[in-house]
This record gives C-alpha cells, structure tokens and sequence, in this order.
C-alpha cells in the first residue's frame, strides 16, 4: 500500500472517529438541555428543602415552611394562572389537578371547565376499567373523597402529558381548606410564556423550585449560558435540573 493511500485511509479513520465524538457530544447536549417530551410547557418540580435529598434546610439561606399557609399559596398559584392566560398543572396519584384558563385543554373537557374558579370536581377517564370501580352515583371514591363527577375525557384526544392520566381534578380540591405542604410539593406543568412569577411565588414561601425543563424555543435561547455556567459534577449533570434563580438570570 502505497504512502499516500495510508495518509487517506488515516483521514478518514481520523475523521469517522470525530464524527462519533461529536455525535455522542451533540446526543448529551440535546438530551440534557433541550428535549422535553412535552413541548410548549415548563416542568418545575416544588419541594420543602427539609425533604430536599440534593442539600437539606439551612437556616442561613432557607426560610421555614409553613404548613398553614399552603391553602393560600395554592390559590395564589391559580390566581397567577389566571394573571398570565395559562394552564397549570399539577400532577398527583391520579393524574393532575387543573388551574385552566388557556386553551391548552379546550379540546379534552372544553372551554371554561377546569378553570381558576371551578368547584371541586373532577374529569374522569372514560375507560370502563377506571369507571366501573371508582365512579358511582356521579361521585370518584364514593364514601372517601366523594369527588363530584364533572364529565369524561378521552385520553386519545389528550396532549401526551396526559396519556396515563386517570382523573383531572379542579384545582379547588388541592387548595381547600385541610391543604397542607404536602399539597403543595411535587411537580409543575404550565404553557405560560415566562413561569418566573410562579417559580418566585413558590420560592418566597420557602420551597425550593428546580426547573426540569423548558419549552424548546426557551431552551434553545438558554442553552449557551447554561453550558457555560452548569456544574461539570457528575451529580449536577444526571439530576439535569437547575434552580430558577440561574434559570432566569439576566
């Protein structure tokens, strides 16, 4: 084999061996920063940061959390729902309590229901299997919860986030008047344009707010800063979240 030929065949190794790295680079970077299976909403998940397994409460940065003002701070969720034209969801056992006031769900349950000032109630799956042993007499879990039974959605008409969903219960059941910061914890959804006021909402009653992802428009705009300035730590990049007060910085 002549030198030349060599020179060639060592290009072209040199080359294929580049693409893989750069392929698995942009995989990371994609999988990372900019894939959501739920396009068009941000993910945030609340936690009490005495329940925060990633750094416990710590009285020098951490105001306490209080339990009796978890009723409230829920309203004041769907208050701000209403304020920014957005859905809100929250998701639970069943499947999600609904603040609506977009369109976002018009198409499952309708216009107006579900909405920021709906009664307790709930939207259940019309699926015989879910049916038959939770619904009677138009009550979910008839001597337990005794739900109001709303109506019926078809799931295959859903957004994705709710394939699995068995029930979408009104935002009223989650901020009565027994809530408490359990009601308050878990994880977000919401298609508003800027989700800063909720995740500032939460934040200034003590709860810590990770942002598990963004809208692909946003997290494309983000994504340089986030490159430059995320934590290169293995335990920073497998939990792929990060607080809100980087996630939105100016």
């Amino acid at each position: 084999m002549s030198r030349c030929m060599r020179s060639i065949l060592t290009s072209l190794a040199l080359l294929a061996a580049l693409g893989v790295v750069l392929g698995i680079g942009l995989a990371v970077v994609y999988a990372d920063h900019i894939y959501s299976p739920y396009e068009g909403l941000t993910k945030l998940q609340v936690i009490d940061p005495a329940h925060d397994a990633s750094g416990g409460f710590d009285a020098r940065f951490d105001e306490p959390v209080d339990p009796a003002a978890a009723p409230g701070l829920l309203r004041e969720a769907a208050r701000w729902a209403k304020a920014s034209h957005a859905t809100l969801l929250r998701q639970n056992a069943l499947g999600y309590n609904v603040c609506a006031a977009s369109d976002l769900l018009e198409s499952v349950v309708g216009a107006d229901a579900l909405g920021p000032d709906a009664a307790p109630g709930a939207y259940v799956r019309d699926d015989p299997a879910f049916l038959d042993p939770c619904v009677s007499d138009g009550l979910l879990f008839p001597g337990r919860a005794d739900l109001p039974v709303l109506g019926t959605f078809d799931p295959a008409v859903a957004p994705a986030l709710l394939a699995e969903a068995d029930a979408l219960l009104s935002f009223a059941t989650l901020s009565s008047g027994d809530a408490n910061m359990d009601a308050v914890e878990g994880v977000y959804y919401t298609d508003a344009a800027d989700a800063e006021g909720l995740a500032a909402l939460f934040e200034g009653a003590g709860y810590r707010v990770y942002v598990m992802s963004r809208p692909l428009s946003a997290a494309l705009a983000e994504l340089p800063a986030n490159l430059l300035s995320e934590d290169p730590s293995p335990a920073s990049r497998s939990s792929r979240s990060w607080r809100c007060s980087s996630a939105w910085a100016t």
